[in-house]
Order: structure tokens, then sequence, then C-alpha cells
């Protein structure tokens, strides 16, 4: 398969090739302007296949595009070829009747004429000149939008009697993620006699936990859902201008278009400085829709999503239509290259919090939280105060931390908690011990150097072979020379993170500078997935079968794995995904658990918690919590985790944008001298896999992004729908919500970071 739309896809590159080489020749005998027109050819992702139903495994999104350029003018054309086609039928005409005036001229006339056109050029520079109608037909003076990307909200959501509030990332063209759009989806909960769903039979229907099977319900009756785009942030600063939405709801033929809310004092800024300050826009967009749910509405819902496209200018209609000089210099800015850098990172990263709570039995014969009284001198969050002698309970509950990462994460329960590694430590002679660990961010680190050293490489030679050519470069390969040396240039700042990331960013690594609340570590340590595209939502295995363990080497400091002894679960709770587990601290054969704590002395003990997740997929992580304990005192608790994928941009060598131009030129390849014996047809097809095999992230980021709205939807099941739904088929059933409560007083953290 993909050979075959490897086939296609060059047959179509050869086409769009022909065209714009006849189009250049036309265009430079036709125009004289001190603007010239060029053609070039670029590959893109359209954006009708930027949805769910157009991405397929083996086939090829992208498709060849005509880049038109004017000289002086910032920015870009995109045509596509059969804009091209229907341009070239005019300029074949206007091309045939300038040689039919020239023959009839006689040849007088003809040096008269040309003396004149060579005046007008040397004279000074006319802009009526470049707007004739010669110049329109070859280029489009008036700029239209460009697309910014598509953003895909998946409407699961309407089988449930709930809203999905989230922010969806906006996919370019190239791929890459280009900001989000805050969008809200959810049901009208109404009882209307056209039969209208209402709230009791969302209810009823939601109780079987498969869509298919919720949506048979929903078959024949008619449901109202809203739609309400509220903001776009973070959208790229060279196309924030007159940014608007664009989308239409299932089968409805009307296209809706969204202007964002008109601020006057956007345009103060951009009249004084003339360049936009400010990359959100304001959205007051509220739409409802009666559709009637059919099998082709819940294969709608299964299979495709509502894409909203996202539109933006280059110009921003004040006179600044032209190159600014940081652009044309080609300089980085180094605050976006960051900016970008910890997006990409966060959208592979997830925060979550361990909270630890001892019991003990009181006089009553109840188990209530011992104290944990808080020091300056303790890095674990507190001291558990105990009690000697005392019968005690250890309650374990992990929880996602919201607004920490993007990655959907989502747990099943809690498979074992073990409790060990007891020693004493006098503060007064030896430092305090923490959670804190950096075996897996070691292990980020270097295959990140070892990505980011293969495309230094990559881009130094064909930089150098680029360079050795000296004056004898063609214009298409000084082009290409000024991107590959501005993609080392951003490698370079790519590659300072590593050593010195920005504090409290999501870059693996970045110094904690914050005050955390009490109870909480102040550290937070990372764990690494090593996970892929391609292991997402499928079940990992290790070599003899059973589910892969993640965490089994980050060992803490003063860890000796044969003193961790495992406790016994007495309860599980799947909801809020915690344990209760039985401690008898005399099982430990320490007497520093038995009697009272000597003078200033500190008891350190390590709880491992194993943990399954179902999202991104099924495999068990173990977290590591210290603790720190007095005899007849308080300690707290508390873990946060956050987990994160290495980028898949940081893996290509080349950018995509230039890899795209590289992919579709016929003439000699301009690094041929990078290869010995290797002709140029076998560059261009190994330029063209490359570019073809990045692209297909698109499919991983929307497989991904639905993760993140399914789990979205699952925190906000709440607790009563479950039990509901338990009663209802009497029997239990999982329940997979996720919910966030506030640290205890009774309670300590830790912090630790997850890396896919």
């Amino acid at each position: 398969m993909f050979k075959e739309n490897l086939v296609r896809l060059k047959s179509d590159i050869v086409r769009a090739n022909a065209l714009a080489r006849e189009a250049n020749m036309i265009a430079a005998e036709l125009s004289s302007c001190r603007c010239p027109v060029t053609y070039d050819v670029t590959l893109q992702i359209p954006a009708a296949n930027l949805r769910p139903s157009k991405i397929k495994e083996g086939g090829f999104v992208c498709e060849p595009f005509i880049v038109v350029k004017r000289a002086g003018i910032d920015g870009y054309q995109l045509w596509s070829t059969a804009q091209l086609e229907n341009k070239l039928i005019d300029m074949r005409e206007m091309y045939s009747e300038k040689i039919t005036t020239i023959e009839r001229n006689d040849a007088s006339t003809s040096e008269e004429l040309e003396e004149d056109d060579q005046f007008a050029l040397e004279d000074s520079f006319n802009i009526n000149e470049c707007h004739s109608p010669i110049v329109e037909n070859i280029f489009d003076s008036q700029e239209h939008h460009s697309l910014i990307g598509v953003a895909n909200v998946f409407l699961e959501v309407l089988l449930h009697d709930m809203r999905l509030d989230y922010h969806v990332p906006i996919i370019s063209q190239q791929g890459d993620v280009s900001g989000r759009l805050h969008v809200e989806v959810y049901r009208l909960s109404e009882m209307d006699d056209s039969g209208i769903v209402s709230s009791l039979d969302s209810l009823d229907s939601s109780r079987t936990l498969d869509p298919q099977s919720i949506g048979a319900v929903f078959l024949g009756k008619t449901i109202k859902c809203r739609v309400r785009i509220k903001k776009a942030s973070n959208l790229p600063s060279s196309l924030s201008h007159f940014v608007f939405c664009q989308y239409s709801f299932f089968n409805i033929s009307e296209i809706l278009v969204v202007a964002p809310i008109f601020d006057p004092n956007a345009i103060q800024l951009i009249d004084h400085n003339n360049v936009p300050c400010n990359s959100n826009f304001q959205f007051d967009h509220e739409k409802d829709f009666c559709i009637v749910v059919t099998e082709e509405f819940l294969e709608y819902i299964q299979e495709d999503a509502l894409s909203i496209e996202v539109w933006g200018h280059r110009s921003s209609g004040f006179g600044n239509d032209f190159v600014p000089p940081k652009v044309a210099n080609g300089i980085i800015d180094v605050e976006q290259s960051y900016k970008s850098l910890q997006e990409r990172w966060s959208e592979v990263t997830k925060r979550i919090e361990l909270n630890v709570n001892i019991k003990e039995m009181n006089d009553n014969g109840q188990y209530v939280s011992v104290e944990v009284r808080p020091s300056n001198e303790i890095l674990t969050g507190g001291i558990y105060q105990l009690k000697q002698g005392q019968q005690r309970r250890i309650h374990v509950k992990v929880l996602p931390i919201a607004d920490h990462g993007n990655l959907p994460l989502a747990f099943a329960q809690i498979t074992s908690v073990s409790i060990g590694c007891i020693c004493s430590r006098n503060p007064m002679m030896q430092k305090p011990l923490d959670s804190y660990q950096e075996e897996d961010l070691e292990r980020i680190r270097e295959q990140w150097t070892i990505a980011l050293a293969n495309r230094q490489n990559y881009l130094v030679n064909h930089i150098n072979a680029l360079s050795n050519k000296g004056d004898k470069k063609t214009d298409a390969e000084k082009e290409r020379e000024q991107s590959l040396i501005n993609q080392w240039v951003a490698l370079t700042e790519e590659r300072n993170a590593i050593s010195v990331p920005p504090a409290n960013s999501d870059i693996p690594g970045s110094p904690a500078e914050w005050s955390p609340p009490p109870g909480i570590e102040r550290h937070i340590p990372v764990l690494f997935l090593d996970l892929n595209s391609d292991d997402v939502t499928e079940e990992i295995p290790s070599d003899d079968g059973s589910i892969r363990i993640i965490g089994l080497q980050s060992f803490l400091s003063k860890e000796n794995c044969g003193q961790i002894i495992m406790l016994p679960i007495l309860e599980n709770d799947v909801n809020e995904i915690s344990a209760t587990c039985s401690w008898d601290s005399s099982i430990h054969e320490n007497p520093v658990l038995n009697k009272p704590t000597e003078g200033s002395d500190h008891i350190y003990a390590i709880v491992k918690v194993t943990v399954r997740l179902t999202h991104p997929c099924e495999i068990d992580i173990i977290l590591r919590k210290r603790i720190c304990m007095h005899v007849y005192k308080k300690t707290g608790l508390t873990e946060r985790l956050i987990k994160k994928l290495v980028g898949s941009s940081t893996l290509d060598v080349e950018d995509r944008t230039s890899l795209a131009r590289m992919a579709v030129h016929q003439s000699v390849n301009i690094d041929d001298d990078l290869t010995t014996g290797t002709d140029n047809r076998d560059h261009k097809e190994t330029y063209i896999e490359a570019y073809t095999k990045s692209i297909q992230v698109v499919e991983s980021m929307l497989k991904l992004d639905r993760l993140r709205q399914e789990v979205a939807i699952n925190n906000m099941l709440s607790r009563q729908e479950r039990l509901n739904r338990m009663s209802y088929f009497g029997n239990a059933i999982p329940n997979y919500r996720m919910k966030r409560t506030a640290s205890l007083p009774n309670t300590a953290a830790k912090t630790v970071i997850i890396f896919v």
C-alpha cells in the first residue's frame, strides 16, 4: 500500500512541477514589474484531510501544492494544482495575444516599446504596474486567508448527559500543533412532544458503558446539541490577523463562519507598532443543532469528528505587508522557540499526585489518621507522628492534577502496595532524604541528545555541501541553505534546553522554583514510559507475556529491594483509585519502629505503589514515596506524577516544510555532493519517503487527542451515575472515574514526573 501511494504521489508531483515550470516561463514573459512572481511546488495536507475519517493507516494525506511568491512581499500564497491550471488558461491566452501583437508591429515600433519599458523599469517603481491585469492573473494581489489548522472535536459526549469543555489542539497542514481552540459541546436536556431526548433518557442509556449500545437507545430520536466556540490561543503570530473559524455540522450543508469579538485596544496596539501583540482571540459563538439519530450519525460519532477550521491572514491591513527585518535576516525568535518546545513536551506529559495516609486505632477501636507535623528540615513533606505499639493501616490514593500536561492518563486500580527500607538518620550529621530520583530523567536526556545529535549531523552535512558550491548556488539552493541554517540555530536553542531548561516548565529537568503547599514535596521526579505512537491504546506485554512494568529500576537513594515487604490490601476503591492496607510495623524486625524515637532522629521508609493504567495503554507503573516518621508524631505525603512522550518533531532530522520542498523538485538534487554513486532519483525518493512518513504523525495526534477527550468525559461521570449503573445491572461494574480532591492535613505528598 505504501509503495502504491508513493508511486501515485510521485506522479502528482511530476504533473505539478510541469505546471509550475510553464507558469514561471509565461509569468517571466508577461510581467515587467519589479516584483517578479515565481511558482514552486511543495507538499502539504489539504484541510479536508485533517480529519479522522480521512486519516487512514497506510494512506497518504498530503498532496502537491503550488507556492506563489512575489518579491518584497511577506509570506506566500498556496494554490492547488487545479487552481493553477485555471490560471494557466488565462495566462496562455494573454501570452498568445502578446505574441500576436508583437508580430503585427514593425521593428521600429517594437524597439520604441522596448525602450519605453526599459525606461519605466529604470525610472522608478510604479505600484500601479504591479496591480495591472497581467499581474492580477499571475498573482492574487488581494491576499486570501491562510489556513492555520483544523481542530477536531469528537462527539461521543452527545451520548451522555454531560458537557465536554475542552481545549482542542489545532493541527496545521504540516502536521504540527498551531495553537488550541477552546470548545464546549453538549446535548441539551429537554422534553418535547416532538421526541427530543430528555435527561432521564440520557441517564438510562448511559448506564451501558459501550458507546454502540448507548447509541442504539437513541436511534430514531431527535437530539438537540449545542456547540460553543470560546477562544483560540497560542496561534502563530505571523497569521494572527483577521482570524476566524468556520465549520459545518454533520450533513448540514450550511458553512458557519465565526468571527472573533472586536477588541478596540488590540487595534490600537497594531496601529502603533505595526505588528500584533496578541495571538489569543475571544469568540462568542453558540449554535444549536437538532439531529435525528440514524445509523449514519452514530457512525459519524464513532469514526469522524466535528472539524473546525481556523483561518488567519498574514497582512494586518496597516501597511506591514513586506518582510520584517527579523524575518528577512533569518533571525530566530528564542522566546518563541522555547514556547514551542514547552508546548511539544506538554502534549506528552501528565502530572499525578500520590497521597499516603497512615491510620492508627484509637481508644474507640476506630482507625483515625495520625498527625503530620510540617518541618522545614524534612524534604518528604512532613513527619508522621506514630504511637508506640499501635495497630496501623496505610491508605494510598492516586489522582491526576488538572492543568499540568495534556497526556491522556487514566487509572484502572492500585494492584499492590509495599513498604520497607527502614532507616534512622540524625539530621545533625546526615543529609535528609526525599523521593527524588533521576534515573528516568537521564534516560530521557540520553535519547533526546542522541536524536538532536543525529539531526545536527544531518543539517551540518547539508549546509556544508551547499556552502562548498560558493557563488554557483541557484536561488533555490540559497533559499534552502538559509532554511537549514535557521533550523540549525533553532536546534542549538533546543540543545541548550537540555542542560538549562527554563524553571517551572514542562521540559524535562526544569528547576522547581515554587512554594509547594503543606505536605507536598518540592522536587518532582520523573518516570519515563518509553512508548511510541503504535503503543497507544494497545496492551504492551513484557517478554514473559505479562503486563509491562514501568519504574521497576527507578530506585531511590538508600533503597534495598530485599527489605521491601508487600502489604495485604483490605479495601480497593476503583472509583477514587485508592487502597487501604494493613501494616504491622513489627514485621520489619527493626527496633526503631517499636520504640520511641530518640532525640532528634528521623525514621525513613519507602512506600511503593503499583498502579494499573488503561490509557494511553495498559501498563503498570511503580510510584515511590519516601516517608518520614517519629514515634508519637505525624508526617505528610503527597505524590505528583508528570508523564511525557518524546516529542515526535524532535526525531525529524529536517523541518517538514523544508522536506516538502525537496520532495517535489525534479531538477538535479542540490545535495548530490553528500553521497557517491547514488543517482538523483534515489535522493528524491528519500525526501518523499521522509516527508510522507513524517506527516503520518497526524494520525497519532488525532488518536492521542481522542483519548484525551475520552478521559475528559470519563472524569465528568459522577460517582452517583456509576452507582446507578451498578444497581441497574445488579453487579459491580468497574468505575473508571478519576476524582481530584484536595490534600488533607494528615497526608503528605511527593512529585514524580513520567515520560513516555
